[in-house]
């Protein structure tokens, strides 16, 4: 028999691991990532400087560039859609869609895109790092 800390906490996890709670979390860690670009000298920025957060509804969030004459047009708008998934839009495009899924191998709250599993933070620079950087 392991002593493995690292899962005694599993029912917690497990009763945390839902949508809502989730979104809130990838929405407090994307706030997080735009105050801490914002904050970096300009020269270290992509072309079209700061961003901001909007919240819009209830289980939606937009993320656009503080200067509304750059790039007008141009924002990404993170959502809970249908109660079992969160999707990343952008100018009515669907770029991607988050599942959450509880991994009873690993006993941890997973966020899958395309099946594949994505640490939270992967999501936020998916969501923001082309708005944030000119690669």
């Amino acid at each position: 028999m392991t002593n493995d800390k690292r899962h005694e906490n599993w029912v917690e996890e497990r009763a945390n691991c839902t949508l809502q709670k989730m979104f809130n979390h990838l929405v407090g860690v994307m706030e997080s990532d735009v105050q801490k670009y914002n904050e970096l000298d300009d020269e270290l920025k992509g072309y079209y400087g700061n961003l901001k957060h909007e919240q819009k509804k209830c289980g939606s969030i937009r993320f656009v560039y503080s200067t509304p004459t750059v790039k007008m047009g141009t924002h990404r708008i993170v959502k809970i859609v249908n109660l079992n998934k969160i999707q990343v839009i952008q100018s009515d495009n669907i770029l991607f869609t988050v599942r959450i899924e509880w991994n009873e191998d690993t006993l941890e709250c997973d966020l899958k895109i395309d099946g594949k599993p994505y640490s939270i933070y992967q999501i936020s620079q998916k969501v923001l790092g082309k708005m944030m950087f000119d690669d």
